[in-house]
């Protein structure tokens, strides 16, 4: 117990005295305040955006949303990836399938 009551004094007084001294420092020294002021007074430009994309005529991207079809009779999956420009594997992977079987009226993420 005494010798947290110690340490916990002597942070307290160390940080009285830091805490004085900077206030001292700042407050009694009056060039040091000058170029404070000065720093102050000088605007902040805001960040440039990036245009490299639109500069160059190409139309910036946005996220595409989910599109979905449903399977006719007669359609595989190859011919579904070939027809929408996707790979079977993607297909595959964004409808949770395990095979190649899929079925007619069954609806297809692909996108």
């Amino acid at each position: 117990m005494k010798i947290r009551h110690f340490i916990v004094a002597a942070l307290a007084s160390t940080m009285m005295v830091a805490v004085s001294s900077a206030v001292f420092a700042e407050g009694a020294n009056p060039v040091q305040q000058k170029p404070m002021q000065q720093q102050q007074q000088v605007p902040v430009k805001p960040p440039p955006k990036p245009q490299g994309q639109q500069q160059q005529g190409q139309q910036q991207q946005h996220p595409q949303k989910a599109r979905f079809i449903r399977v006719h009779r007669g359609d595989t999956l190859s011919g579904i990836a070939h027809k929408y420009r996707t790979r079977v594997a993607t297909l595959k992977r964004l409808n949770h399938l395990r095979g190649d079987t899929i079925f007619v009226g069954q609806r297809l993420r692909i996108r």
